[in-house]
Order: C-alpha cells, then sequence, then structure tokens
C-alpha cells in the first residue's frame, strides 16, 4: 500500500510526458504533451495567429515560450525582441541544442527600454506576453509597438491579472498591472480595443496564474 503514492506519481510524469496528435485548426496536425496541448487551448489558439504570418515578440527574452507557438504554426517567421544581450545569446544557444526549434525561422533584435529597433509599419502580429508589468515606461514603447505595426496588425498583450491590488510578480519585483490599466495605456496611445479575454490554467505554474489576453488594432480615427 505504501507505494501506491509513489505509483500515482510515476503514472502523472509519464502521462504529462506522453505526446498526442492534435489537430491545429482542424488543418494539420503536429505531435505535442498534454501540458503543451493545454496551452494552446488556454492561450496561444486565442492569439488569432495564422501559419504564415510574421510575428515581433517584445520582451520574448531566450525565446522559450515563442518555440510552443512555433510548434503549433511552423511556417510562421518571429522576430524575438529582448533589451538583455544575454537573453538573446542564450536564446541562440537553446536554437543550437535543439534546431527543431524555430529552424530559420527568426531572428533576434536587441532593444532598449523605450525603443524597438524594427521598420515602421511593417508586421502581422505583435505579442506582449508577461512583459507589460516590467516595462518602465510603458507610454512610450507603446507608442514604438504602434509606430512598428502595419494599419491591418494586431497587438497581443497578455500579463498576470493580479489576484490583489499592488500584488507584485516574485520574478521581477514590479507590480502588475490589472485588465483595466492595460486597456487605459494603450487606448491612449491610438489603440482600439478588439476583445479582452482572462484564461485560466489548471497545471500549477507561478508564472501563469489567471492572464488576460488583450487584442488592439490601431485606432481607425488615427490612420
Amino acid at each position: 500500500m505504501r507505494f501506491q503514492p509513489f505509483l500515482l506519481l510515476l503514472g502523472i510524469v509519464v502521462l504529462s510526458s506522453c505526446k498526442y496528435t492534435f489537430p491545429v485548426n482542424n488543418t494539420y496536425s503536429i505531435k505535442a504533451k498534454s501540458k503543451e496541448i493545454e496551452q494552446y487551448v488556454c492561450e496561444i489558439s486565442r492569439y488569432g495567429i495564422q501559419n504564415g504570418e510574421t510575428v515581433v515578440d517584445i520582451g520574448s527574452g531566450w525565446g522559450k515560450f515563442t518555440s510552443r507557438i512555433w510548434k503549433f504554426y511552423p511556417k510562421t517567421f518571429f522576430v524575438l525582441e529582448d533589451i538583455k544581450p544575454y537573453k538573446i545569446k542564450n536564446a541562440k544557444v537553446i536554437v543550437n541544442k535543439k534546431p527543431v526549434y524555430f529552424k530559420y525561422h527568426h531572428r533576434f533584435v536587441h532593444g532598449t527600454a523605450d525603443s524597438i529597433p524594427i521598420p515602421s509599419s511593417t508586421y502581422d502580429k505583435l505579442l506582449c506576453r508577461l512583459t507589460l508589468h516590467q516595462i518602465s515606461q510603458p507610454n512610450k514603447m507603446a507608442q514604438e509597438m504602434y509606430r512598428i505595426m502595419s494599419n491591418k496588425s494586431t497587438l497581443i498583450v497578455v500579463d498576470v491579472e493580479p489576484a490583489f491590488e499592488g500584488e507584485v510578480c516574485k520574478g521581477c519585483k514590479s507590480k502588475y498591472i490589472n485588465k483595466e490599466q492595460a486597456i487605459n495605456i494603450f487606448t491612449q496611445n491610438g489603440f482600439q480595443l478588439k476583445s479582452a479575454d482572462t484564461t485560466t490554467y489548471s497545471f500549477k505554474n507561478p508564472g501563469v496564474k489567471n492572464l488576460n489576453i488583450l487584442k488592439f488594432e490601431k485606432s481607425v480615427a488615427l490612420q
């Protein structure tokens, strides 16, 4: 009887590491783990990314989560932007160790706290995931995001909905920005809200909790 908890834990580990055939948008199938599938169903599928688009990931770090998106949209090209050069360097190491991730479908850009050094009015999708609460000058960065978007682009902002006012991120020590505050930042800088959603994961991960998924487009009045 004493072995039952161990066997149960072992079974959970085995199931979580198994890969399943998963249909993406009923158009093609991939092999994915159960946790990856949940991330797609709960979050990634709500981004509205089309396979083959170009996506700018602002504050991408070393691209760990972006590589998960690429797994479901293998024809998509990613521009990974981060302000810390060592993260970009580490991203290259990860790609070299796991060449299945990204392959030639990416490039890295070194940004600053208030600028994104890429061309204006160019990109299909912009993703700002778990980054907004870390930005020291959110209005300036919102203006930069506006600059690099084409008139038909979509900005996807994903961040933790704080459990209480003033909740601080344990990782970066910055206060989380709630849904209303995030919407205000972007609508005051030329964006129009397309949709606002909140999703909750079942698996335990302190980096996600309840996530707001906000989608914006350029305001028609300012185009």
